[in-house]
């Protein structure tokens, strides 16, 4: 699926048309570069939590983190994602942020990828226009 301008925006009314496609246009570039990295991750990891040690805990936590991650990345691109059982389904900008921060906390310590540049851009943009609102909110409320 592609995120569209009006996806960005259901759930976050707050953000305006042109932030609402760099965020659409920044996450259809960073995704399935995302989604590949959990999975080439998920099956590098997979041979380690069959060990018999207590290293496998490790790496069963480990792999149930990443599939975790590459499901709610999914359910923000398909705008299924819920930020909690009573919020209405969409792409929610704070849900990506959270989603996102995940994978590149993940990814911390590995090499550089192809895709990094895409996903670290992608995470600015959420993380300021989050921080946007969050300013925004307080003004209000300090009035």
């Amino acid at each position: 699926m592609t995120i569209t301008s009006a996806d960005v925006r259901s759930l976050n009314h707050w953000i305006d048309e042109a932030a609402a496609s760099y965020i659409a246009d920044l996450w259809n570039t960073a995704y399935p570069g995302m989604r590949a990295d959990l999975t080439k991750e998920i099956n590098r990891t997979a041979p380690f939590a069959g060990a018999t040690d207590e290293s496998s805990d490790h790496w069963k936590a480990h792999i149930r983190r990443a599939k975790r991650t590459r499901r709610e990345l999914a359910q923000l691109d398909n705008c299924t994602h819920r930020g909690c059982t009573r919020s209405p389904a969409g792409f929610s900008v704070s849900s990506a942020l959270y989603v996102v921060s995940d994978f590149v906390h993940m990814r911390a310590g590995h090499l550089a990828g192809p895709n990094d540049g895409n996903v670290f851009r992608l995470l600015a943009e959420l993380a300021d226009s989050t921080a946007a609102r969050h300013a925004e909110v307080s003004a209000s409320s300090a009035s």
